[in-house]
């Protein structure tokens, strides 16, 4: 349990801080650091700036945060040494998180506690400090107090990103999917695998590659507690598998590299499909109460991704990109922007197949301009990644065929 500390119990936490003071981050100080530090937690002046909170298990107090300025520093951070590496920090740090509305946090770490705060989200802003003989590291952690109750959160902690075009210089194709991918991890404990890929953060960019190194350097800053194992990128196949259609057997068959292609999809963050949702609730949810874990908050896959408001933001993001070439990938994008932003006789590929065939681009017409308009089908089923459609993916290749063939 946490909960904010009264002024009493802020005083029965200062033994708890000097033990793990001294165990932890004390070891190398000279006296007067020791001495500082001690004065410092029993200044009754400091300690009446505080904004405290508590950890406790049952009636045990194991953990304390505390701020001051406002919230923009943290003042003290302690969890006893029994408690390390069993997500008690990482609560206590959530708890206090939700509450600030500081623009920006601040703290003079130990060297002991900067790998920590490092996970946490915290850089580094300077080099190692001295000052009444206390070592510490200056970082600073960006905070949007209106973060925790705007966005979801994945397993283990990460906020959900929208994932946007990031060069938006004018484009000669823009292509519209259905909504963003996650990072996966592969959840290891004792031996065994508990999930071979569990969605743990935002793709780093729109129709990311799954690159390895890339994947391993985004697990790397999810902290666990050390009870529950840990997380390793996921099978290559299973990270990025639709940037590999999109850039060989979408845009490289039209003429186009990634660079000339504006990237878009209906919904611009992730959702759970059943495989997510089962696991979540069979593995993850029974280990929140006991280590401290964050609720999973990100929806189920909805059969909406695209209203009318959202209808508008593309268009915008379409006209923006000065494409000649509207390529919607999928049924989902059909119905649910092109139908309502332009009047169509089709709502599916299968209904555009039947009158225009598969692979042939058309005219539209959306908010008074003219566009080409080539409706394929998704990556999942061109790529034959796990279940597909036998149908479409033929029909891909025989596009890819003719083509080729054209060409040669």
């Amino acid at each position: 349990m946490i909960r904010l500390l009264d002024r009493n119990e802020l005083n029965n936490a200062l033994p708890l801080v000097w033990k793990v003071f001294c165990d932890y981050e004390a070891i190398g100080y000279p006296e007067a650091g020791k001495q500082a530090f001690w004065n410092a937690i029993h200044s009754e002046e400091y300690l009446d700036m505080l904004t405290a909170y508590g950890s406790f298990d049952d009636d045990r107090l194991i953990g304390i945060i505390a701020t001051r300025n406002g919230g923009n520093h943290i003042a003290l951070f302690f969890v006893d040494g029994e408690y390390h590496r069993k997500g008690v920090g990482r609560s206590l740090w959530r708890a206090m998180l939700e509450d600030n509305k500081a623009a920006e946090i601040k703290v003079h770490s130990s060297v002991f506690a900067a790998d920590i705060y490092k996970r946490l989200g915290f850089v580094q802003t300077d080099g190692i400090q001295e000052e009444d003989g206390i070592r510490y590291i200056p970082m600073v952690y960006v905070n949007d107090p209106g973060l925790p109750e705007k966005t979801y959160r994945y397993p283990f902690g990460e906020y959900v990103t929208p994932l946007v075009q990031q060069d938006q210089t004018p484009k000669e194709v823009f292509v519209l999917g259905v909504y963003a991918s996650a990072v996966h991890a592969r959840w290891m404990c004792n031996g065994e695998t508990v999930c071979q890929a569990l969605a743990v953060a935002s793709e780093p960019r729109i129709f990311w590659d799954g690159d390895p190194e890339e994947a391993k350097t985004i697990i790397d800053r999810i902290s666990i507690p050390v009870e529950l194992g840990k997380l390793v990128p996921a099978g290559r196949n299973l990270n990025g598998p639709s940037a590999k259609v999109l850039d060989e057997h979408i845009l490289a068959p039209l003429g186009f590299t990634r660079e000339e292609a504006w990237l878009c999809d209906c919904l611009p963050e992730t959702r759970l499909n059943p495989g997510q949702v089962k696991v979540i609730k069979e593995k993850y949810d029974p280990l929140i109460k006991r280590y401290g874990l964050n609720e999973v908050t990100i929806p189920a896959r909805p059969s909406s991704f695209c209203d009318k408001k959202r209808a508008e933001e593309i268009s915008e993001e379409l006209f923006r990109s000065k494409a000649s070439l509207l390529v919607l990938l999928g049924d989902i994008p059909i119905a649910q922007y092109l139908n309502r932003v332009s009047d169509v006789p089709y709502k599916s590929l299968r209904e555009y197949t039947d009158l225009i065939g598969y692979g042939n681009r058309s005219e539209s017409i959306i908010s008074g301009r003219k566009i080409e308009v080539l409706p394929l089908a998704h990556p999942r089923q061109i790529g034959a990644l796990g279940s597909h459609s036998e149908r479409w993916h033929d029909a891909h290749q025989e596009w890819e065929s003719r083509i080729l063939n054209s060409s040669g």
